[in-house]
């Protein structure tokens, strides 16, 4: 049996509303962990501060930062918040 071509346009239609839907509720999500992890990374002097371990040796809280990404094991994750500390830094 065939598919009648208004059926087909009608289905094509709406996969369009339902793929722009979706693009916008991700677009605003995408947004907004951007902007929390911006925030993270702009007081995080505050929140993991850094370690001397000796007077010429210090660890930065990038450095305990990227460690902790590393032991994570996701890697998109890590990938966005180092994206998103170039920004910042």
């Amino acid at each position: 049996m065939h598919e009648q071509p208004e059926y087909g346009v009608a289905n094509q239609f709406r996969r369009e509303c339902s793929v722009r839907r979706a693009l916008d509720v991700l677009d605003v999500k995408h947004r907004r962990i951007e902007e929390d992890l911006q925030q993270f990374i702009q007081h995080l002097k505050l929140l993991v501060p850094a370690i001397e371990l000796s007077p010429e040796t210090r660890i930065s809280e990038i450095e305990i930062l990227e460690e902790a990404l590393e032991r994570l094991g996701d890697d998109a994750f890590a990938d966005l918040v180092l994206r998103i500390l170039e920004r910042v830094y």
